[in-house]
């Protein structure tokens, strides 16, 4: 996520992340590029221990004892590794046998 936009504007709407916290629901948060778009809302200070690099996430499955109930997996929009039109729909193909 750009720095400048994110210090520009805090969105104040729960999020789905606020509500798990509220329900004492335990998550985390991956990001795969400079993608982690979770900074832009108010209550990131409050969460930022909950944001991991994806390069975490293999290891963090190998203790299943450690995982939280919730994993969310941001998409990837600055590098093209998302499945949103114009980008290619079959990177999950070749990058999930390193997972």
């Amino acid at each position: 996520m750009c720095a400048r936009h994110a210090a520009a504007r805090r969105l104040t709407q729960p999020t789905i992340f606020d509500h798990l916290d509220q329900a004492g629901v335990s998550w985390r948060y991956y990001y795969q590029d400079n993608g982690a778009y979770l900074p832009q809302w108010s209550t990131y200070q409050r969460d930022a221990a909950k944001l991991a690099p994806i390069a975490n996430w293999a290891a963090d499955l190998q203790n299943e004892a450690g995982l939280p109930s919730v994993i969310f997996i941001e998409r990837a929009g600055p590098s093209g590794l998302d499945e949103h039109p114009g980008n290619n729909t079959n990177w999950e193909r070749r990058t999930s046998p390193t997972f």
